[in-house]
């Protein structure tokens, strides 16, 4: 009699279903659902640490200016010479800051600075729309300081000085105030602490103090800033 051997038929091998999840990977509905999980049990936790690091409470722009070629001016329309110099700076220092926050399309401050100094008798019956169009401005960035005084007591071996200034946009063809629009002029006021001063000594400091406070307030009008850089002693109307 023959006999045939038949093929050794051999169990399959039962295989854990979490090993077999792993070879062939977790399905994406299963990936989204532990993510669902894991967000309800520690977005709290990690909101609650972002927020820590997150920007300090920041001050909205009041006006963007649009994108065209700007002219910042600033003078005293009825004493050009009672600022002098500040104004020079006070005009350099605003564009330089308006420049690092993005608006950039500025007419740089020395070309109406070195006009001024090699023209000084046209320049001063030239109007704010004719300095404009001469330096190929579309609008521009006027502030008129209406008031600057500093006190310094005799006797006193301290001073104090406060500045205001008026602020407006200007566009530069037809005359308009862009900014502000619902009012007169942004009128802004700075006034420095009581500084001490020696006998013998410049009122530099005091000067520096008051052209670097009013360049931020004039600037900081134009774009977001934090809040807590603003000066405490500002008085804005």
């Amino acid at each position: 009699m023959n006999f045939k051997l038949l093929p050794t038929v051999r169990p399959a091998k039962h295989v854990p279903a979490a090993r077999a999840n792993a070879r062939r990977g977790m399905p994406a509905s299963s990936l989204l659902l532990l993510c669902g999980m894991l967000c309800l049990g520690g977005c709290q936790y990690f909101g609650a640490v972002l927020s820590k690091f997150s920007d300090d409470p920041k001050t909205p722009a009041e006006y963007i200016p649009t994108r065209e070629d700007m002219l910042v001016l600033i003078e005293d329309s009825h004493n050009p010479d009672l600022i002098g110099i500040l104004g020079d700076r006070l005009m350099t220092n605003v564009a330089e800051k308006l420049t690092t926050h993005k608006i950039d399309q500025l007419i740089d401050p020395r070309k109406l600075i070195e006009f001024r100094s090699e023209h000084l008798e046209q320049y001063r019956h030239m109007s704010i729309l004719a300095l404009a169009h001469m330096l190929k401005a579309r609008q521009v960035l006027y502030a008129d300081v209406v008031s600057f005084s500093v006190s310094a007591p005799i006797g006193s071996d301290t001073a104090k000085g406060t500045i205001t200034a008026y602020v407006k946009i200007v566009d530069a063809q037809t005359g308009e105030t862009r900014w502000p629009q619902d009012a007169g002029p942004r009128i802004i006021t700075v006034e420095s602490p009581t500084l001490p001063v020696k006998a013998g000594d410049t009122l530099e400091p005091l000067n520096d103090y008051i052209v670097d406070r009013l360049s931020d307030r004039i600037s900081q009008l134009f774009y977001e800033h934090i809040t807590a850089d603003e000066p405490a002693e500002q008085k804005d109307q």
